[in-house]
């Protein structure tokens, strides 16, 4: 995808590296670049064949929207039917092959049995309709609205490329054998053991390819998927199917009675063994599964629903900032462990080590098999118990320690009507989930944990009188203000939920005819305001059908010569922006961008650290007015989803947020080897030569630097090679 139209209109996709996003509505993006207009054609076809599907099923089929082909370039871009929350299944269910952002994983927790019945309706959809997909595995699969549906169909009759792409093409390729082998069928497993034999693939054989053989091969793919739903491969190469009967066998399913995980286990085989599709037998199986689905719907305490995330996310802020002053209901947001850390710190008050205490004790009955008075425990403490209780059974399971499972699985089983009266209630119910301004609050001075709620309004403006004192006339436009003055519900919420997690907040102030801006500080006798300033940055929506996007720029330790956002300054290398978005669920704020550096103008100018966790990237170096503008280092923050040998990392002169000039280095990523190139840069592109750099083991192993040489031209890049010790690189 071209560069500039990528930054004008798409955004990286901020797990998946070959996925963009349409910055207008969000759909998700793909691109197909080819090596041949033979190919090219041919992968055209079974995009309009995906299309074709996406339209007449669309419950089983992702949807297309539009499919734009350039031939010139040999690209093919597609606009899917799905936005930037899809992805794909390869994420849920092997973890250590394709990982989930951190960020994300409470959103995708999908119980397990509803992934299981997903893929055995799939199963019945290709065989009830006729239809074969020839490239099933967990990439090609999507997640989306708790779904799953099928992508990148790859079969047409008569047409065999895509079998010598995906089974001979990259047999170098580690990442796409863990994400292709293991889904392939008794057949082709036998053709690539012929071919690593011999170097030669059969072709004949390929083009002999029947539909009941990409048939066998597509139900292989789903048994081997929901097997990895309840268990992880420890071997990704190419298995036999005894050994997958025998991973069936050995898995462990206590979460359900005998006779259903007996079930499950023989539904699993069948797919494995090949066996012809019955559609009789289809429909009583998916019923069974339907059956399992609804003893379990109950049965686990919906802690999405029932507990405010938001407040997880400060307690994860407080605890990163070792900060022992807070509301005392935050604790229910805590984990076991920080619970113990935070009580074993010696700047813990005895008051909150006695709350703590409390908790600790419940989640020890647990651990010991019972929940004693649970008669008399409060519906806030009988919900953070019931979910400990659930974590540990998750944990247990994943670990495969069946013996001390059975301890926790039994203690679930006698509380099985007190999940059913927590999951009735609503989210409201719960005090922990409506922490006020100045609930009681611990201080290392035990005298000052006398605040009250009724108490807040007299203390604030007791405060304000005392500050309108210093303010003089060239102040006169800023008034003083209390929460409830705050008229702006947007700034009203994010500044409730920031109060939180301080131990106490200078005055508050609000300029005359401006609601969007909130100052929180003081004035010194200078007449300069040092503080905060909490300002509403965009608040709009393009359409009256479009969710109206909230963000809030928050400055901290910043200076105002007047009361203008543009004449906000921070000198001081520890002055900070940061940018929060606020969800769908109103009043929660998710931090999109941090800046640290300096400031000046209301903008980022000078030497300054951002992390942009929306576009996945970190920038380190001078700005000058919040453009990348200097020496500096540009980085993908989480490359785990980045191919081997791409670009992870750029160091050199920026311009306007571009690589400008020469002499600039760009990393790639490898996991054993140290590989960068040196060369021009103009407006992002590499232009002229560009010099390899890697050092390798030479012949009395002492390491010897090898180089390639690159020429960009047209923005395409031709390589040749020059080195030491007449070895190429």
């Amino acid at each position: 995808m071209d560069n500039k139209q990528q930054e004008a209109q798409y955004s990286q996709h901020p797990s998946i590296s070959n996925l963009f996003i349409n910055q207008q509505d969000k759909s998700i993006v793909k691109e197909f670049s080819e090596t041949s207009n033979i190919i090219l054609e041919n992968r055209k076809k079974l995009v309009e064949l995906q299309q074709v599907y996406g339209n007449q099923h669309s419950q089983y089929a992702l949807g297309i929207k539009s499919i734009q082909e350039n031939m010139n370039c040999k690209k093919i871009i597609v606009t899917y039917n799905c936005d930037q929350s899809a992805i794909p299944l390869s994420q849920i269910i092997i973890p250590q092959v394709s990982p989930i952002l951190p960020q994300s994983q409470d959103k995708y927790k999908i119980p397990k049995l509803q992934i299981f019945r997903n893929l055995y309706e799939i199963y019945g959809f290709l065989n009830t309709k006729n239809i074969q997909h020839r490239n099933l595995k967990p990439n090609n699969i999507i997640l989306y609205n708790n779904k799953l549906f099928l992508m990148d169909f790859c079969h047409i009759e008569g047409e065999w490329f895509t079998d010598f792409i995906n089974f001979f093409d990259q047999q170098n390729n580690s990442h796409h054998r863990n994400n292709t082998y293991p889904y392939l069928s008794p057949e082709i497993q036998g053709m690539i053991t012929q071919y690593k034999q011999s170097q030669s693939e059969d072709q004949n054989a390929l083009q002999n390819r029947d539909q009941l053989s990409v048939k066998k091969q597509d139900q292989f793919a789903i048994a081997i998927m929901m097997l990895e739903v309840f268990k992880t491969l420890e071997n990704r190469d190419l298995t036999s199917v005894e050994i997958r009967e025998q991973e069936i066998n050995e898995l462990n399913l206590s979460e359900f009675t005998e006779e259903d995980g007996k079930f499950i286990k023989n539904t699993i085989s069948g797919l494995l063994k090949l066996s012809e599709f019955n559609e009789k037998d289809y429909n009583d199986n998916l019923n069974k599964i339907e059956q399992i689905e609804k003893q379990l719907d109950n049965y686990q305490i919906n802690k999405q629903a029932l507990m405010n995330q938001n407040y997880k996310n400060f307690v994860k802020q407080l605890y990163k900032d070792k900060k022992n002053i807070f509301d005392l209901k935050l604790l229910y947001f805590f984990t076991q462990e920080e619970l113990k850390q935070l009580f074993n710190e010696n700047e813990t008050s005895q008051e909150l080590k006695d709350e703590i205490k409390k908790f600790i004790k419940i989640y020890n009955d647990i651990d010991n098999g019972r929940l004693n008075n649970i008669k008399r425990l409060k519906e806030d403490d009988l919900l953070i118990s019931l979910v400990y209780l659930d974590e540990q059974i998750q944990s247990l399971q994943q670990k495969q320690q069946s013996g001390e499972l059975e301890k926790y699985l039994q203690l679930k089983r006698q509380l099985r009507r007190n999940y059913d009266q927590i999951n009735k209630m609503q989210q409201s119910d719960f005090t922990f989930n409506t922490i006020q301004q100045a609930d009681i609050q611990i201080n290392q001075n035990e005298n000052e944990n006398n605040l009250q709620p009724q108490n807040l309004n007299n203390m604030q403006n007791q405060n304000l009188q005392q500050a309108d004192i210093h303010i003089n006339q060239n102040q006169s436009n800023l008034q003083p203000c209390i929460i409830n003055n705050i008229q702006n519900q947007n700034l009203k919420r994010y500044y409730q939920l920031f109060r939180c997690i301080r131990q106490n907040i200078d005055n508050i102030y609000q300029c005359q005819g401006n609601s969007n801006d909130i100052y929180i500080g003081k004035f010194e006798n200078n007449n300069i305001f040092t503080g905060e300033i909490i300002s509403l940055e965009e608040e709009k929506r393009k359409d009256k059908q479009e969710e109206k996007v909230v963000l809030i720029k928050h400055f901290f330790k910043i200076t105002l010569d007047n009361m203008e956002i543009n004449s906000v300054k921070g000198q001081n290398p520890e002055s900070q922006i940061i940018y929060f978005k606020e969800s769908k669920h109103l009043g929660n704020f998710n931090k999109i961008i941090e800046y640290i550096g300096e400031i000046k103008n209301g903008k980022k100018n000078g030497k300054g650290v951002e992390k942009n966790f929306i576009k996945n990237m970190s920038y380190e170096g001078i700005w000058k007015n919040d453009q990348m503008f200097g020496d500096g280092t540009k980085e993908i923050i989480n490359t785990e989803f980045t191919p081997l040998n791409s670009p992870y990392k750029w160091k050199g002169t920026f311009v306007n947020s571009q690589l400008n000039g020469d002499k600039i280095k760009t990393y790639l990523l490898h996991s054993k080897r140290k590989i960068r190139l040196k060369g021009r840069y103009q407006n992002d592109y590499k232009i002229g030569n560009h010099i390899c750099y890697e050092k390798k083991q030479g012949i009395d192993n002492n390491p010897v630097l090898y180089k390639a040489y690159y020429v960009n031209c047209f923005q395409k890049e031709y390589s040749f090679c020059w080195q030491n010790n007449s070895r190429c690189c």
